[in-house]
């Protein structure tokens, strides 16, 4: 639980500092600044399927077990 809890308060403390960083450099007064913050976001997200699929579990058979 202390590992989901880490990585839950880190993706709040980083996602309104990736939004601001996106449209500060960006710039907030035209549309492509707002376009690419919320852009940043969605990348964010984005990036939990990818984890899961790259860190998915091995079948039993696959990790050298032998069932008797």
């Amino acid at each position: 639980m202390a590992v989901y809890s880490t990585f839950g308060f880190l993706g709040a403390f980083l996602g309104p500092l990736v939004f601001g960083i996106a449209l500060d450099v960006a710039g907030s007064a035209n549309l492509i600044g707002w376009v690419l913050a919320f852009a940043a976001m969605g990348a964010g997200v984005a990036i939990g399927p990818l984890a899961f699929l790259l860190l998915r579990a091995r079948p039993v058979e696959a990790r050298g077990s032998k069932a008797a």
